[in-house]
């Protein structure tokens, strides 16, 4: 069964594994703002990425696309 240890996310041409990368990183998602990569740091949110926003984002869960568009 895939977990939070499976889910990559990508934006800007890169590509990281959430479970291996800084604490300070949110994923979220929700009805009216789809999927969003935020960064939490000293109390406040900056928003990286997301699902409808720029750049935008793509989610993988143990290596299946589940945001995004399909990489050409």
């Amino acid at each position: 069964m895939p977990s939070y240890h499976d889910v990559e996310v990508e934006f800007n041409g890169k590509r990281m594994r959430l479970f291996t990368s800084s604490y300070g990183f949110e994923l979220t998602c929700n009805r009216v703002g789809g999927w969003r990569l935020w960064h939490k740091w000293q109390g406040e949110y900056k928003l990286l990425a997301g699902e409808y926003d720029e750049p935008r984002l793509r989610v993988y869960i143990a290596g299946s696309l589940v945001c995004g568009d399909p990489e050409t």
